[in-house]
């Protein structure tokens, strides 16, 4: 459609529109200066008046406890009325100091705080301080003179004095200031009615002109693109409206984007396709990091791995028999989890129970392992190998930095199989072995940090502590293993408010007596 260039122009509306942002902007001026009143005031009586009068009160008390004090010492020397005056005048020191810091810059009030300051020093300058001097020399008229005479009486009174003061000058000032809050209030309550009316003047008169230059325009081109939205129309081209320019010339940009959609969406459908032609490869990858236990005279064995995203996960555990006729149990957690963790989760697996098959023991077949991670630096694994002598219940450990795999018996003790060297990265090694023995009906627990960092609806983590209870729970009732994992699991997520953050792992081994 050709493009009309009679009628105004949006340009020419937004001017007519920014003189009445103008006339609102300074409606919004006078009412935020109004609102600064009154929140300055507000902020003046509470930061300032409201902990004065509060250090005043403390002022005063103090002052009490310090004269107190004094008189009980000249009655009664002892170190508890000592401790009475010590601490009053220690006290009225600290109020008076605060009270320096929040008044000390206001002129009207600053000349009281000194007053009371002054009084204070004259009243322990010449009461306070000769008399516990005198009450320690063993003059104890001389000290009463100086409590009760009337030189004392008079500097009592006029600390006592000069505190009222300055409470009473505070406490007009708090007057003062909440007056001032409530005249900035109405004035404040005025100025928002004017911009209100301000404000709907304005808009009143912006949509009358905007309906219709603007908004049928806007409409027109807008059910164009919510057609072309639906899927079906998307080859549709989006006409150009006649006014205003502005809108035309947003229209063509419209059809620029359409054209650029098209071409994702084909795009889009031809990855879609190539996805689907690799999902097989996803399922091959997802099948090498299955574990199914070896069936073995003696040996109970059950494990789950529960990926984060996805059908691929960082954790895999695997189990299998060594050429010397021991099983070896294999946990490992590599770092992120997603498509990315469960290739090299595979690549790792191949080479531990590659290395176990052929006959290395669990350090040599660590240390072959972590080499796949000298060219990836921005990757790591924990890893915990085990293996068991069925018939003996010798069991050896290598443990690479990962949750160490605790032992537990049915009557609730826990041994547990600590780190014997670093988690599995560029770094290197080197690692131990650590040996312990595995007793018939005792049960071996491997799991991944994504169990015991879940936490529940407080933000509280399982944590071993919580695990090992669950898993003691479960051991002293005698279950197969393959319950007791499924339980753990079922408690651990139920619990749990963040199940989906990490890969969870949990395996368990158990000697059974028929080995005996």
């Amino acid at each position: 459609m050709a493009e009309q260039r009679d009628g105004i122009s949006v340009r020419a509306l937004l001017y007519i529109l920014l003189a009445a942002g103008v006339i609102v902007l300074v409606a919004a001026l006078w009412v935020g200066w109004t609102t600064f009143q009154v929140n300055h005031t507000t902020e003046r009586v509470l930061n300032l008046y409201e902990p004065a009068a509060q250090d005043i009160s403390q002022l005063s008390v103090a002052n009490s406890d310090m004269q107190r004090g004094v008189s009980e010492y000249a009655l009664d020397p002892s170190q508890e009325s000592l401790t009475v005056y010590v601490s009053g005048e220690r006290r009225s020191s600290l109020a008076l100091d605060s009270l320096q810091s929040e008044l000390g810059s206001d002129p009207d009030l600053a000349p009281y705080v000194r007053g009371v300051s002054e009084s204070r020093q004259r009243w322990v300058d010449e009461v306070g301080a000769p008399a516990i001097a005198a009450v320690r020399a063993q003059q104890d008229a001389t000290a009463k003179k100086l409590i009760t005479g009337a030189r004392g009486h008079r500097l009592s009174e006029d600390l006592d004095e000069q505190t009222a003061r300055l409470d009473q000058a505070v406490e007009d000032e708090r007057s003062v200031a909440s007056s001032e809050v409530s005249q900035f209030g109405a004035r404040l309550a005025v100025a928002v009615r004017v911009a209100i009316g301000v404000v709907v003047l304005a808009i009143g008169v912006g949509v009358w002109i905007l309906v219709w230059l603007v908004l049928k325009p806007i409409d027109h081109l807008r059910r164009q693109i919510r057609t072309i939205a639906d899927g079906r129309h998307y080859h549709q081209p989006i006409s150009r409206p006649g006014r205003p320019k502005e809108v035309a010339y947003l229209a063509s940009d419209a059809e620029i984007m359409r054209r650029r959609l098209v071409n994702e969406i084909d795009e889009a459908r031809s990855a879609r396709e190539a996805l689907e032609d690799t999902a097989p490869v996803v399922a091959a990858f997802r099948r090498e990091l299955e574990s199914e236990a070896p069936v073995v005279a003696g040996l109970d064995v059950y494990g789950r791995v529960l990926p984060a995203e996805g059908v691929l996960a960082g954790d895999w555990w695997d189990c299998i028999v060594c050429p010397d006729g021991s099983v070896a149990l294999m946990v490992t957690d590599i770092s992120g989890h997603g498509a990315a963790s469960g290739i090299a989760a595979v690549r790792l697996k191949h080479l531990l129970v590659d290395s176990l098959r052929s006959g290395a023991d669990p350090v040599s077949a660590v240390t072959t392992a972590a080499d796949m991670f000298e060219t990836d630096e921005s990757r790591f694994a924990t890893t915990a190998v085990v293996t068991v002598d069925v018939a003996t219940g010798q069991l050896l450990w290598v443990n690479a930095g990962h949750h160490p795999p605790i032992i537990v018996n049915p009557h609730g003790t826990v041994r547990e199989l600590k780190p014997t060297g670093p988690l599995l990265s560029w770094i290197g090694g080197p690692w131990q072995l650590g040996e312990q023995h595995l007793a018939e009906d005792e049960v071996l627990f491997c799991f991944s940090d994504g169990l015991v960092e879940s936490h529940d609806s407080s933000g509280e983590e399982l944590e071993s502590r919580g695990l090992i209870s669950m898993l003691s729970e479960e051991t002293q009732r005698g279950s197969s293993m393959a319950d007791t994992v499924e339980s753990v699991l079922a408690a651990a997520r139920d619990r749990a408010k963040d199940w989906d953050r990490d890969d969870v792992t949990l395996v368990a081994m158990r000697r059974t007596p028929s080995q005996s």
